[in-house]
């Protein structure tokens, strides 16, 4: 019995590798989504407010 056992181990630490992969990837995603609105948002008031 360990050889699948063993196979089913390291399906399961790929799965939760690629996982973790994926949500720190949109972890950066959102992280630079969130940086850019900053900087649009800190950028336009001095060139639109002009009151």
């Amino acid at each position: 019995m360990p050889a699948p056992l063993g196979a089913h181990y390291s399906l399961l630490i790929t799965h939760y590798s690629l996982l973790i992969t994926h949500y720190s990837l949109l972890i950066t995603h959102y992280s630079l989504l969130i940086t850019y609105y900053l900087l649009l948002i800190t950028s336009t008031p001095r060139r639109s407010r002009k009151y």
